[in-house]
């Protein structure tokens, strides 16, 4: 799998259990977590910054796209003729309501993920901003019911600046403040309250109750994100694309409990359920869906796109399942 934005960073296990306290509590001090490890609190912050400069791990705000006002959500499959995919999905990029755009091969050459606040709205994106992309000759879209399971953990990073302004409908109305407190905690959701405070100009009770209030209502969680690819833990990405034969519970419930299958959603369309599934190398991946999935009983078709390069991804957008 091929990426743009930096080199491979191998983790160490220091690195890594920095990364699990982190995920226990992402808002703990670099002292607290140089007593837990026995260092100086000078490892911690170098350790710490050097996996964010490198992208291979982001302390941020995550939201739930659902609890933001998006009750809709469709996974696309692409193909063009005539031109690069690359070229071809740019003018999505900026589109409201697209997710991610991963260029393919495979069963596609590009996977689009389309969020909106209704099927209504789905349905314009499509007709507005994919079907008339250069080179368009084929297009299937599914979409999305339920999402059973969303690893919130893992992502595609460095994570891209992003306003609340963007979020149509949150389950709990955002203010001028609380909107600067997200911003501000999305860039570094390590920092403490008190420099967040210090710098809006508020007390530090403030902060505090507002990032209680919004993650108590769903809306976000503050969390250590990892980018597998970057850390070299991953270099195979497929998104799988399951068509079955009868009820998908018994597939679902496998799925979910797969800790390599990173996104479950049950669909409407060509598929029934689509996944995100990762695997140390290539081959693997291959050998996963050929010798596991397409032969699990109730699934009657398997289509697999590999992903070559996440060519955009709003990660800060997630199912907090």
């Amino acid at each position: 799998m091929r990426r743009t934005h930096g080199n491979i960073h191998v983790l160490d296990e220091l690195d890594r259990r920095l990364i699990e306290i982190l995920r226990d509590d992402p808002r703990l001090s670099n002292r607290a977590m140089a007593e837990a490890v026995g260092v100086t609190d000078e490892t911690v912050a170098a350790r710490l910054r050097r996996m964010l400069d490198t992208g291979a791990m982001a302390m941020t705000a995550i939201v739930d796209w659902a609890a933001a006002g998006y009750g809709a959500r469709a996974v696309a499959r692409a193909r063009f003729d005539g031109v690069p995919t690359s070229d071809a999905v740019k003018p999505l990029f900026e589109i409201d309501g697209v997710h991610a755009v991963s260029e393919t091969s495979g069963c596609a050459d590009a996977v689009i993920y389309l969020l909106g606040t209704d099927v209504e709205q789905l349905r314009q994106l499509v007709a507005d901003h994919v079907r008339p992309l250069s080179g368009l000759s084929d297009l299937v879209v599914d979409v999305v019911t339920d999402t059973p399971k969303h690893s919130v953990g893992i992502s595609t990073l460095p994570m891209q600046r992003w306003s609340p302004a963007s979020l149509p409908a949150p389950v709990v109305a955002l203010d001028e403040l609380d909107a600067r407190i997200l911003e501000e905690v999305a860039v570094d959701g390590h920092e403490s309250n008190r420099e967040v405070a210090r710098r809006l100009q508020v007390s530090d009770s403030t902060v505090r109750a507002r990032l209680q209030r919004m993650e108590s209502a769903g809306l976000i969680r503050v969390l250590a994100m990892v980018d597998p690819v970057t850390t070299g833990d991953i270099a195979g990405v497929g998104i799988v694309f399951l068509t079955l034969d009868g009820s998908s519970e018994v597939v679902l419930d496998r799925l979910v409990d797969d800790p390599t299958v990173a996104i479950v959603e049950r669909c409407i369309g060509a598929a029934d359920i689509t996944i995100i599934l990762n695997a140390p190398t290539a081959d693997e991946l291959h050998a996963r869906v050929s010798h596991e999935l397409r032969l699990m009983p109730g699934v009657r078709r398997v289509d697999l796109a590999v992903v070559v390069e996440v060519l955009m991804h709003r990660a800060h957008l997630a199912r907090l399942v």
